[in-house]
């Protein structure tokens, strides 16, 4: 084994929850294994698949040392399963991956070299990176969609992101975060820090990552961004599959769960929560062409946003976005219809 003096990086666990990924863990299991980094164990929580999920992870256990499965028989929900990965983890260094993304094949590699750099800069570890990854479109998604998504998101929105050099409240309170947003994928942590900022909230169904963010910084971790030339993580990003209340049940909880130590940070925790919301619950709802449910997010907002002069301006924009959906609706229904070898064209 390599000899490296940072404690536990001769430790380091893959930690992947699964539920009812038989079309994708296997494909993902094969990425991990074939880093080129080979110092690590794989552990799989099955939070009870009904698939043959826990089938194929067992395949893989017989081939390979390295791979460990855990299973629940009833199936509790994302952030249980998280939290049940810390349990089995402890104090070793973690790599979280989701059953359906894949990893560049030096991921960890790279982590570790500069994980070790971080810890002697530092001298404690008490430190977690973020590292490059790339948006990509969502696996299956069909053309139709795709033709839909090109004329509405930003140009980029499907690419390589790169972290800030500092990872901290201040970057994730700005509009600088949608352009690097804390996916749990691209980090590398103790198992120990998640445990202490408290693990993963059971009541939050969505958008874990964030408040995990916001948590570790809060018990003082230090979150490094480590920029790569070329994205090591790749993050299949899909439309939000929850009802708009769910959502905004979610948001409404990060910002009450790490309201004082936002707010201590000088920042405006209503203001940016309604920016957020602004944000992101309203283009997923164009994402997902539900129109109307777009504009009442609009509407519901616009007493606020309409005081402040910063909001005032993302309202319009949000107006202006929302014009460009429904064209663009349009664009792909005349599309559809159009002979298969014309569409094409």
């Amino acid at each position: 084994m390599t000899s490296i003096s940072v404690p536990s990086l001769d430790n380091i666990v893959v930690a992947m929850p699964c539920y009812n990924s038989q079309t994708t863990i296997g494909q993902t299991l094969e990425n991990v294994l074939d880093q080129t980094h080979k110092e690590f164990r794989v552990v799989v929580y099955d939070d009870g698949s009904t698939d043959a999920s826990p089938d194929i992870v067992r395949s893989f256990e017989k081939r390979d040392s390295r791979v460990l499965l855990h299973r629940n028989e009833v199936n509790q929900g994302r952030p249980q399963a998280r939290n049940a990965l810390l349990d089995l983890a402890q104090n070793a260094i973690l790599a979280w991956q989701d059953a359906d993304d894949l990893w560049h094949p030096t991921k960890l590699a790279k982590q570790v070299s500069f994980y070790e750099k971080m810890y002697h800069q530092c001298g404690h570890d008490k430190i977690a990176l973020v590292s490059s990854l790339e948006r990509c479109r969502p696996k299956g998604e069909i053309d139709n969609d795709h033709h839909y998504l090109s004329q509405v998101l930003s140009q980029g929105y499907y690419g390589e992101l790169h972290p800030p050099q500092i990872y901290d409240v201040n970057f994730i309170c700005s509009d600088k975060y949608m352009s690097f947003p804390f996916y749990l994928q691209s980090t590398f942590s103790r198992a120990s820090h998640f445990i202490e900022a408290g693990g993963f909230d059971p009541e939050l169904p969505w958008y874990e990552d964030l408040d995990m963010g916001i948590k570790l910084l809060g018990i003082g971790t230090k979150i490094f961004g480590l920029k790569n030339e070329v994205a090591l993580a790749y993050y299949f990003s899909g439309a939000p599959r929850l009802a708009p209340d769910i959502v905004t049940a979610c948001l409404k909880r990060i910002y009450s769960n790490n309201k004082d130590f936002i707010s201590a940070s000088g920042i405006d925790v209503q203001y940016d929560l309604t920016l957020r919301k602004l944000t992101l619950l309203f283009l997923g709802m164009i994402r997902k062409r539900e129109f109307s449910t777009a504009l009442e997010i609009l509407a519901q907002n616009s007493a606020f946003a309409l005081n402040r002069s910063e909001l005032k301006e993302l309202l319009m924009a949000n107006v202006e976005v929302l014009q460009k959906a429904l064209r663009a609706s349009e664009s792909v229904e005349s599309y559809r219809h159009q002979p298969p070898g014309q569409a094409l064209a």
